[in-house]
């Protein structure tokens, strides 16, 4: 075996940050970053340890822009090793645009979303030259007005897409990466892909999962 890491080796680390979505919540196999995690590191194994990756899931469930933001910079650093390649990809919004059932209100208002992703875009930018921000995934609102976990919230799929144009926005400015999940799924109906109108299944995760390997590989950031 060749002597591990010489001057052409390359160390990567991926830090997904995001919601319930990005934990892999009702997925047996862990979700698509976990898929994510299984891939890198088979490709760790077989190269012979010229290529070290690995993959760090930092999402949680509820969380959302405003959460993110509180805990990107600690959780940055304390993440971050000398010589590695970071990349950082976000994946929140989905709750930002939940509504109260009674008054229509958003868990987290859309100016103030706009305002948190720039602010998230300029930390991870402090941290890292790759950065992505991965869009939301469609809702099924038959499901999800209310949602089946609390009655008092709705999430609705044209209020996700009016967060996700905004993300695309911020994206555009802050020269950030955008990259669609609606278009893994987009093929597939939605009982299918969703486990409860709002978190992808099995199927679900690893249609994303793919679609964020492939994206990742096409820019040799894995």
């Amino acid at each position: 075996m060749a002597e591990p890491f010489s001057g052409d080796d390359k160390a990567v680390k991926i830090l997904c940050f995001g919601d319930s979505i990005t934990f892999g919540a009702w997925d047996t196999q862990g979700g698509w970053v976990d898929r994510l995690k299984r891939t890198v590191f088979q490709k760790s194994i077989t190269s012979e340890l010229r290529y070290w990756g690995t993959v760090s899931n930092e999402g949680i469930s509820g969380d959302t822009s405003e959460d993110v933001l509180k805990r990107l910079s600690r959780e940055l650093e304390s993440n971050t090793w000398p010589g590695e390649e970071l990349t950082i990809l976000i994946a929140v919004g989905t709750n930002d645009s939940a509504e109260r059932m009674k008054t229509g209100e958003p868990w987290i208002p859309l100016d103030d979303y706009r305002k948190n992703m720039h602010a998230i875009a300029e930390v991870a930018r402090s941290h890292a030259q790759k950065i992505a921000c991965l869009g939301t995934t469609p809702v099924d609102d038959t499901k999800t007005i209310p949602t089946l976990w609390d009655p008092e919230w709705r999430y609705m799929d044209a209020r996700s897409k009016e967060y996700e144009r905004a993300l695309q926005d911020v994206c555009e400015a802050e020269r950030v990466p955008f990259l669609s999940l609606r278009e893994a799924l987009a093929d597939h109906d939605l009982d299918a892909i969703l486990y409860d109108g709002l978190h992808p299944n099995d199927l679900g995760h690893q249609l994303i999962y793919e679609h964020v390997y492939h994206w990742l590989e096409g820019r040799e950031w894995v």
